[in-house]
């Protein structure tokens, strides 16, 4: 995909409409960085500061794009239950690494 065709203008009935194309690369890379965002207003900045409320706005960008990946993953595996187990045993190994810092934060 070109970069030209990320963005086009279509004209409907006189109203303007966006038609955006993203691949699955740029998607990625969105989640990534409302990722990044959502966590450095976690860590640096005030959570009732209007910069807060922004920053973790635009971090909730993360879960629908990481859900559509799971459904994206579900529907072409050739074998759902050895995908449900890859995706439990990441769950498990996601929760288990943060668990010892989380303990520690009061």
């Amino acid at each position: 995909m070109s970069h030209s065709s990320l963005l086009s203008v279509l004209r409907c009935r006189g109203d303007i409409v966006f038609n955006i194309r993203l691949d699955r690369t740029q998607l990625k890379y969105i989640a990534i960085i409302a990722m990044v965002i959502d966590h450095t207003a976690w860590g640096f900045v005030d959570f009732m500061s209007p910069l807060g409320q922004i920053m973790h706005i635009i971090g909730r960008l993360t879960l629908p794009i990481m859900c559509f990946f799971v459904a994206e993953g579900y529907r072409h595996t050739s074998d759902v239950k050895k995908y449900i187990l890859r995706m439990l045993a990441f769950a498990i190994l996601s929760i288990e690494s943060g668990f010892p810092s989380s303990a520690y934060i009061s």
